[in-house]
């Protein structure tokens, strides 16, 4: 079964790579004394790709938790997992009508 779950994550961490990849990267700027990254536009498919890193980092941690036998502590993962995919399915469907109102 764990065989199956992590053949399942690198099908999604493929998927993720092609979502990072379809946008445009952050830039480095000069903040205070330092410099760091920031994305130019803060868009809808920018806050959309954040959120599933943090599905994708959160299923990871699930599975090392499972495999060491913290079943509830795996427990409390998902609720993170849900939060960050209602968030998802929020902005994907919110982009979703601003595109069929956008529409010519």
């Amino acid at each position: 079964m764990l065989a199956l779950y992590a053949e399942m994550l690198d099908v999604m961490d493929a998927a993720f790579r092609d979502f990072v990849e379809a946008l445009p990267q952050p830039e480095l700027i000069q903040q205070g004394s330092g410099w760091i990254y920031r994305f130019k536009d803060r868009d809808i498919h920018h806050a959309v790709v954040m959120k599933l890193s943090i599905v994708q980092s959160t299923l990871r941690a699930a599975m090392v938790l499972l495999q060491n036998g913290y079943v509830l502590q795996q427990a409390m993962l998902q609720r993170v997992i849900e939060e960050a995919n209602e968030d998802i399915l929020f902005l994907v469907l919110a982009a979703a009508e601003w595109e069929c109102y956008a529409a010519p």
